[in-house]
């Protein structure tokens, strides 16, 4: 086929669910959901009739805390000439300072639990994106079946034997 110009790979369509030719800057887009999505998310938590403006306040500062990870793993994708996307340098950041105790799972756990529960409606562009772009894909559509069902299979084989390894380790320790 066709080589296809780095404004119209899919990859790029999946992340960022919308056409290319309305889409000018990856970074102008990031930093309009940021601004939707705050507010949104501050809406939520305050329907809530439970809420107070205190705990408002503790979800506004957990979501920024967990916001300012994907910001610091764009800066080291931007510094760091490797080919590893911006999220996975985040999500790094964000687990080794839970790991090293410099944020605490109780700094971030209820904004983590509130974005877990609107997870479906953020893959809905990633989706949408799919099938904007399906007359580019469905001559592979085959070949990406195939990926997929593949790659499902190992990594829930990986992460099955990880998880009864962890298990077993627990149980021998235990029994000491």
């Amino acid at each position: 086929g066709s080589s296809v110009g780095l404004e119209q790979q899919p990859s790029k369509l999946w992340v960022l669910g919308s056409s290319p030719s309305r889409i000018t800057s990856d970074k102008r887009l990031r930093g309009c959901v940021i601004c939707v999505t705050y507010p949104l998310c501050l809406y939520v938590f305050k329907r809530n009739k439970r809420i107070t403006d205190t705990t408002t306040m503790k979800h506004a500062f957990q979501f920024l805390i967990i916001i300012i990870f994907p910001f610091l793993g764009e800066v080291l994708n931007a510094v760091i000439p490797l080919p590893v996307p911006a999220c996975i340098y985040g999500i790094l950041l964000l687990y080794m300072a839970l790991q090293t105790r410099v944020i605490h799972l109780e700094h971030v756990r209820e904004a983590a639990h509130f974005l877990i529960k609107i997870i479906p409606i953020m893959l809905l562009p990633p989706a949408v994106g799919l099938i904007a772009t399906w007359e580019s894909i469905k001559d592979n559509s085959l070949d990406y079946l195939l990926i997929s069902v593949a790659s499902t299979v190992v990594v829930m084989t990986v992460a099955g034997l990880t998880t009864q390894a962890i298990i077993r380790h627990s149980r021998k320790e235990k029994s000491k």
